[in-house]
């Protein structure tokens, strides 16, 4: 299967739009997280969210093709969030592949296309966040080499 990824543009807004919004769906409906705004992809928030990530140069945007057709999509950043760390660690912000391209590469070559870039702005590191509850996605992770960090807990008051 050739899938190939590229670095998205402003004019795939759409299309980053789409496959964000496929990811906020299939996470509440596996019930990663009850308190995901469903309304977010479509609104300003997410609006304002894609345009940054496609105009910033910390950021960057890929998506990944299978014959022609989006696939795939990662935003990810080269500044994070955690600067007291001795190094650099960029971080990958959120990916889909639709189910029907999972473990045939998509995933893998959007990941890989990311670190390169971490790599050409001096990033060593690079770091993600799972649902606790998406255990393939967190076995997907772990196969290519990344390791637990830090456990993310959250209570309502």
């Amino acid at each position: 299967m050739d899938i190939v990824t590229r670095r998205a543009t402003v004019s795939d807004l759409a299309v980053i739009r789409e496959l964000n919004r496929l990811l906020f769906r299939e996470s509440h409906a596996r019930k990663h997280d009850d308190m995901l705004d469903l309304a977010w992809p479509d609104d300003q928030r997410g609006e304002s969210y894609y345009r940054k990530a496609l105009s910033d140069p910390a950021k960057a945007v890929f998506l990944a093709f299978y014959a022609g057709k989006p696939v795939g999509y990662l935003i990810g950043t080269s500044v994070h969030r955690f600067d007291y760390r001795k190094s650099r660690v960029g971080e990958l912000e959120n990916m889909l592949v639709l189910s029907a391209f999972r473990r045939r590469g998509a995933g893998t070559g959007l990941v890989s296309v990311f670190t390169g870039w971490l790599k050409n702005k001096g990033v060593e590191r690079v770091y993600v966040s799972v649902y606790a509850k998406n255990l393939k996605a967190s076995g997907f992770y772990r196969s290519l080499g990344f390791k637990p960090i830090d456990v993310g807990l959250e209570k309502q008051i």
